[in-house]
Protein backbone atom coordinates (compact mmCIF):
# COMPACT_ATOMS: atom_id res chain seq x y z
CA UNK A 1 0.00 0.00 0.00
CA UNK A 2 1.37 3.40 -0.99
CA UNK A 3 1.87 6.40 1.26
CA UNK A 4 -1.21 8.25 -0.04
CA UNK A 5 -3.42 5.18 0.50
CA UNK A 6 -2.12 4.83 4.08
CA UNK A 7 -2.84 8.48 4.82
CA UNK A 8 -6.30 8.16 3.28
CA UNK A 9 -7.10 5.07 5.39
CA UNK A 10 -5.82 6.81 8.51
CA UNK A 11 -7.95 9.85 7.66
CA UNK A 12 -11.08 7.66 7.33
CA UNK A 13 -10.31 5.85 10.60
CA UNK A 14 -9.97 9.13 12.52
CA UNK A 15 -13.04 10.63 10.82
CA UNK A 16 -15.07 7.61 12.01
CA UNK A 17 -14.39 8.66 15.62
CA UNK A 18 -16.32 11.88 15.05
CA UNK A 19 -13.35 14.15 14.44
CA UNK A 20 -13.87 17.09 12.12
CA UNK A 21 -12.50 16.81 8.60
CA UNK A 22 -9.77 19.28 9.48
CA UNK A 23 -8.73 17.45 12.67
CA UNK A 24 -8.74 14.09 10.89
CA UNK A 25 -6.55 15.58 8.16
CA UNK A 26 -4.06 17.08 10.60
CA UNK A 27 -3.81 13.91 12.68
CA UNK A 28 -3.47 11.61 9.67
CA UNK A 29 -0.92 13.78 7.90
CA UNK A 30 -3.33 14.71 5.09
CA UNK A 31 -2.42 18.27 4.05
CA UNK A 32 -5.40 20.59 4.53
CA UNK A 33 -4.92 22.17 1.11
CA UNK A 34 -4.98 18.71 -0.47
CA UNK A 35 -8.15 17.81 1.46
CA UNK A 36 -9.90 20.92 0.15
CA UNK A 37 -8.69 20.20 -3.39
CA UNK A 38 -9.82 16.55 -3.25
CA UNK A 39 -13.27 17.52 -1.94
CA UNK A 40 -13.66 20.28 -4.52
CA UNK A 41 -12.67 17.95 -7.36
CA UNK A 42 -14.95 15.29 -5.92
CA UNK A 43 -17.87 17.73 -5.96
CA UNK A 44 -17.30 18.04 -9.71
CA UNK A 45 -17.49 14.26 -10.13
CA UNK A 46 -13.82 13.73 -10.96
CA UNK A 47 -12.50 10.30 -9.94
CA UNK A 48 -10.92 9.17 -7.68
CA UNK A 49 -11.87 12.32 -5.77
CA UNK A 50 -15.61 11.75 -6.16
CA UNK A 51 -15.26 8.35 -4.45
CA UNK A 52 -13.25 9.98 -1.69
CA UNK A 53 -15.88 12.71 -1.18
CA UNK A 54 -18.67 10.09 -1.10
CA UNK A 55 -16.73 8.08 1.50
CA UNK A 56 -16.28 11.18 3.66
CA UNK A 57 -20.00 11.97 3.49
CA UNK A 58 -20.91 8.34 4.18
CA UNK A 59 -18.63 8.17 7.24
CA UNK A 60 -19.96 11.47 8.63
CA UNK A 61 -23.55 10.41 8.04
CA UNK A 62 -22.97 7.05 9.71
CA UNK A 63 -21.40 8.71 12.75
CA UNK A 64 -24.23 11.24 13.00
CA UNK A 65 -26.87 8.51 12.71
CA UNK A 66 -25.14 6.53 15.46
CA UNK A 67 -25.30 9.52 17.78
CA UNK A 68 -28.95 10.11 16.95
CA UNK A 69 -29.61 6.44 17.70
CA UNK A 70 -27.92 6.83 21.10
CA UNK A 71 -30.05 9.87 21.92
CA UNK A 72 -33.20 8.01 20.85
CA UNK A 73 -32.24 5.03 23.03
CA UNK A 74 -31.69 7.35 26.00
CA UNK A 75 -35.04 9.02 25.31
CA UNK A 76 -36.83 5.65 25.20
CA UNK A 77 -34.97 4.16 28.18
CA UNK A 78 -34.57 0.47 28.87
CA UNK A 79 -36.71 -0.65 31.81
CA UNK A 80 -35.10 -4.11 31.75
CA UNK A 81 -31.77 -2.47 32.67
CA UNK A 82 -33.31 0.03 35.07
CA UNK A 83 -32.92 2.95 32.66
CA UNK A 84 -35.99 5.16 32.72
CA UNK A 85 -36.99 7.14 29.64
CA UNK A 86 -35.12 10.43 29.49
CA UNK A 87 -37.42 13.21 28.32
CA UNK A 88 -34.40 15.56 28.20
CA UNK A 89 -32.81 13.46 25.47
CA UNK A 90 -36.06 13.50 23.52
CA UNK A 91 -36.39 17.27 23.98
CA UNK A 92 -32.82 17.82 22.88
CA UNK A 93 -33.41 15.83 19.72
CA UNK A 94 -36.64 17.72 18.99
CA UNK A 95 -34.86 21.07 19.44
CA UNK A 96 -32.13 20.13 17.00
CA UNK A 97 -34.08 18.13 14.43
CA UNK A 98 -37.24 20.25 14.35
CA UNK A 99 -35.83 23.59 15.45
CA UNK A 100 -38.48 25.69 13.71
CA UNK A 101 -41.09 24.13 15.95
CA UNK A 102 -39.22 23.18 19.13
CA UNK A 103 -36.04 25.26 19.48
CA UNK A 104 -35.76 27.63 22.38
CA UNK A 105 -36.38 31.25 21.51
CA UNK A 106 -33.73 33.80 22.39
CA UNK A 107 -35.97 36.54 23.80
CA UNK A 108 -33.29 39.21 23.50
CA UNK A 109 -32.76 38.42 19.83
CA UNK A 110 -36.50 38.41 19.14
CA UNK A 111 -36.93 41.74 20.97
CA UNK A 112 -34.02 43.22 19.02
CA UNK A 113 -35.50 42.04 15.71
CA UNK A 114 -38.95 43.34 16.64
CA UNK A 115 -37.59 46.75 17.65
CA UNK A 116 -35.64 47.00 14.40
CA UNK A 117 -38.79 46.22 12.41
CA UNK A 118 -40.92 48.61 14.50
CA UNK A 119 -38.39 51.39 13.87
CA UNK A 120 -38.43 50.65 10.13
CA UNK A 121 -42.23 50.82 10.10
CA UNK A 122 -42.23 54.02 12.16
CA UNK A 123 -39.78 55.68 9.76
CA UNK A 124 -41.88 54.56 6.81
CA UNK A 125 -45.07 55.95 8.34
CA UNK A 126 -43.39 59.26 9.16
CA UNK A 127 -42.02 59.58 5.62
CA UNK A 128 -45.44 58.89 4.09
CA UNK A 129 -47.22 61.31 6.40
CA UNK A 130 -44.68 64.08 5.85
CA UNK A 131 -45.13 63.81 2.08
CA UNK A 132 -48.66 65.12 2.49
CA UNK A 133 -47.89 67.91 4.94
CA UNK A 134 -47.28 71.38 3.48
CA UNK A 135 -43.65 72.50 3.68
CA UNK A 136 -44.35 75.25 6.21
CA UNK A 137 -45.92 72.67 8.61
CA UNK A 138 -43.40 69.84 8.24
CA UNK A 139 -41.25 70.77 11.25
CA UNK A 140 -44.24 71.00 13.58
CA UNK A 141 -45.69 67.73 12.18
CA UNK A 142 -42.35 65.96 12.62
CA UNK A 143 -42.12 67.20 16.22
CA UNK A 144 -45.67 66.01 16.92
CA UNK A 145 -44.97 62.58 15.40
CA UNK A 146 -41.75 62.27 17.40
CA UNK A 147 -43.64 63.08 20.57
CA UNK A 148 -46.20 60.36 19.76
CA UNK A 149 -43.56 57.74 19.03
CA UNK A 150 -41.41 58.59 22.03
CA UNK A 151 -44.24 58.70 24.58
CA UNK A 152 -44.83 55.61 26.69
Amino acid sequence: MGKVAKIERSFYRILKTGASREDAAVESGFPLAALETWLERGSRGLEPYASFARNVCRIESSYKNGLISNVRKAAAGDESKGHKPNWGAAGWLLERRFGDEYARVDEEKVTEMMMKRINQLRDGVVNVLLRYVPDESKEAAADALEEVFLSE
